[in-house]
């Protein structure tokens, strides 16, 4: 086959990955036609190389060598952007600047989310968990189905990250809402609406934290907004800080629940595995992040002509990482395409939460939530089954669900 059909071939796989009900559905079959031709390959139709292998998707996240984006790539990449409130935000924001300004603005927000500062938490998230499970029994109990991803994969993130920015329960709804907004501004593909539409809602985002930071202004209290007020960081820094430390903590989060239940529903001898034996949640987390990523890309330019595997790059080229892609790479994981949540955590290396300097702020939080969720969930309610109705979000990149229908076939608490 000719480099040209090579390139011909990738490129149909990720046309139909990006704007296919199939490719929606099930992107990791067109990963597997990309990588089986390259590792890294050339998309000159896209203007870009598709990182779908482990071991090239790690080096891109980690090495020095390679960096996110410049204004300059989003003066090409999004003309008019500097227009956008939400997206020069965005672009300005500790997700997507290069140091030294990502090391001062990470340096503000991780000293919240260390695996010390996390482990306190426990009491808190498992308060959380315990009201969305029962909450969903509730529900199970009266109708005979429940919405598994309304009552729990965004309720549990959006009051966990809500406790700990300061925003009121009767805020949540609003604020849970604007953040799914702002967040379709990180897909590859923007129209005007979208950029309108993402502008209205991180206005109201500011506003929402604004009012929290004016308040401990005035009365400081043990939280997040009141620390970040004594830091490097100016006014609009603090509230842009709170705005996408939601947004992460929400979308990020509730991806992992809902992908995360959903490949639990539809293997069922995982289901009752975990049921049996709640300890295995920690495993089980892992391999949910490994096999369905809530994150599905990110884009990395190499500051120098670099070799990444098989393939020269030049210097300033569009790496796409294909994260979701590479953690199912088989030369890294055996029989990558089967859900086994007692692989072990040591031997699920996964790339969900990125790698290197941006590497996810609130990893150990997502995973703290996941872990006491599948700890309780499958033990309480043992005989859950999915219905076979769900929603998926409209997106490339934050890979989610919108709906997700169960049932019960036992009473709570008994053997199935």
């Amino acid at each position: 086959m000719t480099t040209d059909t090579h390139e011909a071939v990738v490129g149909t796989a990720l046309e139909t990955w990006f704007f296919s009900e199939e490719g929606l559905t099930d992107p990791y079959a067109y990963a597997r036609v990309a990588r089986a031709h390259a590792r890294v390959a050339p998309v000159p139709a896209f203007g870009l190389h598709l990182v779908t292998g482990f071991t090239e998707a790690l080096e891109a996240l980690t090495d020095p060598t390679f960096r996110v984006a410049l204004p300059a790539d989003h003066d090409r990449d999004i003309p008019g952007w500097r227009g956008s409130p939400a997206l020069a935000a965005l672009n300005a924001s500790v997700l997507m600047v290069n140091p030294p300004e990502h090391t001062r603005l990470r340096k503000a927000a991780v000293r919240f989310f260390t695996p010390r500062r996390t482990a306190l938490l426990e009491n808190m998230v498992e308060r959380i968990v315990t009201g969305a499970v029962d909450r969903l029994a509730r529900e199970l109990a009266e109708h005979g189905v429940a919405d598994f991803q309304r009552t729990v994969g965004f309720a549990v993130p959006a009051e966990v990250i809500g406790a700990l920015l300061g925003v009121g329960p009767g805020d949540l709804l609003d604020v849970c809402h604007d953040v799914e907004t702002v967040t379709k501004l990180t897909e590859p593909f923007k129209n005007p609406e979208l950029i309108a539409a993402g502008d209205s809602a991180y206005a109201a985002l500011t506003g929402c934290f604004e009012e929290i930071v004016r308040a401990r202004r005035d009365r400081p209290r043990d939280d997040i907004p009141s620390a970040l007020l004594t830091c490097d960081l100016s006014s609009r820094e603090v509230v842009d800080s709170l705005v996408f430390l939601f947004c992460a903590g929400y979308e990020t989060t509730s991806g992992l629940l809902g992908n995360g239940m959903l490949a639990l529903l539809d293997h069922p001898g995982q289901y009752r595995r975990l049921a049996a034996d709640p300890a295995l949640a920690t495993d089980a987390v892992e391999e949910m992040l490994r096999y369905d990523s809530p994150v599905q890309f990110t884009v990395r330019y190499p500051t120098t002509a670099v070799r990444l595997g098989d393939t020269d790059l030049a210097e300033g080229a569009t790496v796409l990482v294909a994260v979701g892609a590479a953690n199912r790479d088989p030369a890294q994981f055996p029989a990558p395409e089967r859900f086994d949540i007692g692989r072990g955590a040591g031997a699920v290396r996964n790339l969900s939460f990125g790698g290197g300097p941006h590497n996810c702020v609130g990893a150990h939080l997502a995973r703290l939530e996941a872990r006491i969720l599948f700890q309780t969930l499958p033990a309480r309610l043992p005989g859950l089954r999915a219905t076979g109705r769900l929603t998926r979000r409209a997106a490339i990149d934050l890979r989610n669900l919108l709906t997700l229908e169960v049932t019960d076939t036992a009473p709570a608490g008994e053997p199935v």
